[in-house]
């Protein structure tokens, strides 16, 4: 099948190549060496033979050829060629809430629980992200555990270690909940924040979702660093907006 033609007005755009060539070498154009309508008269002398290429011509005709393909490749003008550039990142699709797939499944979730527990839903998706490494780890991309919780879910349980990270080796097993969607999760684990006397001081301050989330530094996680990372990953998709939506 022919390539696809090109449906620019053609223009009769002068030999690129041949040009670069006569400007860096001299070489005279051969469409000028008679003036129009002065022909070669008949008998004439041929010219003489164009004396052999100096030295080092060879690799200035290399450089020539690098330095047209680089132009061709900055402009499309140049030549007829098309820019021969990278393809940008496919865009979000339009109805993407925060142009993450991932971090779009846990919305409903987080609102639910939000609603029915006061947890900000932005804390909850913050957590979710950073709990299951982006959706990444087994439990959650498996099993739609986003937690890691323990024990039986809505369809059953399954086993690993106890990091939860891999298989179980004999005599070391843990159970963790499985569930069908992702969200059900994000509402267990709100349940169980609103519902432990240890996270009272971090619930008393659920309408400020980012003192919630520091807050949470030394009770939920002994990183230092747990609350910052999460509101880092709120501002960066903007979560507060879920919080919103009560």
């Amino acid at each position: 099948m022919s390539p696809p033609s090109d449906d620019r007005p053609e223009k009769d755009e002068p030999d690129v190549r041949s040009f670069l060539k006569r400007a860096l070498s001299g070489i005279p154009d051969p469409k000028a060496a008679a003036p129009p309508g002065k022909a070669a008269k008949p008998g004439a002398k041929a010219p003489a033979a164009r004396p052999a290429a100096p030295a080092g011509a060879e690799e200035g005709g290399d450089m020539l050829r690098k330095l047209v393909d680089a132009m061709k490749r900055a402009s499309p003008k140049f030549g007829r060629g098309r820019p021969e550039i990278e393809a940008p990142p496919e865009p979000a699709r339009p109805e993407s809430p925060t142009g993450n797939e991932f971090v779009d499944r846990l919305i409903p979730g987080a609102v639910r629980a939000m609603r029915e527990t006061g947890v900000p839903a932005s804390v909850s998706i913050a957590m979710a992200v950073l709990e299951s490494g982006w959706g990444q780890r087994p439990l959650a991309r498996d099993y739609n555990n986003a937690f890691g919780l323990r024990g039986s879910g809505p369809l059953g349980s399954v086993f690993f270690a106890p990091d939860g990270e891999g298989p179980p080796r004999p005599g070391e097993e843990a159970e963790f909940r499985r569930y069908a969607d992702i969200g059900d999760s994000v509402v267990d684990h709100a349940r169980m924040l609103a519902s432990s006397a240890e996270y009272r001081p971090v619930m008393s301050v659920r309408d400020q979702p980012e003192r919630f989330a520091r807050a949470l530094a030394g009770r939920y996680s002994p990183l230092p660093h747990y609350g910052e990372t999460l509101v880092r990953i709120m501002r960066q998709f903007d979560l507060y907006r879920f919080d919103r939506a009560i």
